[in-house]
């Protein structure tokens, strides 16, 4: 449940180890609902690295990059209440929660903008058979339209 959950790591990926020149590789994705957890979690993971390379006698070298960070809205913008509402009249309670790295919005959200994503009941996500009935469509495409014409 994303609800309750902290952080997580969802990728990491051992790049290779190279004998002659001992220098292995590894690739870690941290995902948090907010950027000092984000970095906590980063740190650590340096940590146990720097830990596991003094142990055997070699160095670390760290490079970091927020690539996706994390998406929220503050309940009492307009733009949440709107949303919301729209649900509601349409017979549907939101199921809201904060994204810990997911696409466009998390960046527009990072530089200062209101950003909200609108899902629409679709199933085997992020899988070659995603797919999303049409009434979901339907129901979805209502509900914009009626978010662009309404103030």
């Amino acid at each position: 449940n994303s609800k309750n959950l902290l952080a997580n790591i969802p990728e990491t990926e051992f790049l290779g180890y190279d004998a002659t020149t001992c220098e292995a590789k590894l690739l870690a994705n941290v995902r948090a609902f907010d950027i000092p957890t984000t970095d906590k979690m980063t740190n650590d993971i340096v940590d146990i690295c720097k830990a596991a390379a003094e142990k055997f006698g070699g160095d670390i070298e760290v490079k970091t990059d927020l690539t996706l960070p994390p998406l929220w809205l503050d309940k009492d913008t307009s733009l949440y209440s709107r949303m919301i509402q729209y649900y509601r009249d349409m017979g549907i309670e939101p199921w809201d929660f904060t994204l810990p790295g997911a696409g466009d919005g998390n960046h527009f959200c990072y530089k200062g903008y209101d950003c909200i994503i609108i899902a629409c009941g679709m199933t085997k996500v992020h899988t070659f058979e995603e797919q999303v009935g049409i009434k979901q469509l339907e129901t979805t495409a209502n509900l914009m339209a009626r978010f662009m014409t309404e103030n």
